[in-house]
């Protein structure tokens, strides 16, 4: 029913040169993971890891970038992290729509039996505008602050050491926003809007500093 415009990750899991999973999402807010055989006999499967489309105005989340795939051990388990951010590209200042930054949970991806990922949606993540995630969580999403602020790019993830040098996963995402210039009257005038960038840990969802300030 829905297009992908966007690209596809790809996930080579034991890094033997031969792909394992793609990873997907499209414009109904969904996120795929493709399990790709590797026998030849070309038993592919599909699975739906997440709906996060939402119903009504408000909930029209779309898909039109790559997600990041992270891999993760937490708690002794190995994950494969799937982050994206939603955006109505098509109509850069829609305000209507609520989107968020998501990252969510492939619990199985890395297992020896490689079981479909049960589906979540958006009731089963943690909001970490209000509370911090825990291991057990699906996964967690970011809510955009700003009436019609959307994420336009995939997401990047990146390892580096917090001040006391523990190991931690940076999460840049940036976002654009449209600003409204309702005293301008003439049609010709440009409404450029504003963009910023989100800078947290992986894993909690945080917010990290570039000065320890």
């Amino acid at each position: 029913k829905w297009s992908v415009p966007g690209s596809i990750s790809v996930v080579d899991k034991d890094l033997n040169g031969l792909v394992d999973f793609l990873y997907f999402g499209d414009l109904g807010g969904q996120l795929f993971r493709v399990d790709i055989d590797q026998s030849g006999d070309k038993k592919m499967k599909v699975h739906r890891l997440a709906q996060l489309g939402g119903a009504g105005a408000s909930g029209n989340r779309r898909f039109y970038d790559a997600p990041a795939v992270v891999y993760v051990v937490e708690e002794g388990k190995k994950k494969l992290y799937v982050v994206a951010g939603s955006g109505y590209r098509s109509h850069p200042l829609d305000e209507s729509v609520d989107d968020a930054l998501f990252v969510v949970k492939d619990d199985t991806a890395m297992t020896a039996a490689q079981a479909a990922p049960k589906e979540v949606g958006l009731e089963d993540l943690t909001n970490v505008a209000a509370g911090a995630p825990g291991a057990s969580d699906k996964g967690w999403f970011y809510p955009m602050e700003v009436d019609g602020e959307k994420i336009l790019a995939s997401p990047t993830v990146y390892p580096t050491v917090d001040d006391d040098g523990n190991p931690i996963s940076v999460l840049l995402a940036s976002s654009y926003s449209p600003t409204r210039q309702e005293e301008q009257t003439s049609p010709c005038a440009v409404t450029y809007g504003s963009a910023a960038l989100y800078r947290v840990n992986l894993l909690t969802g945080g917010g990290i500093d570039y000065n320890n300030d």
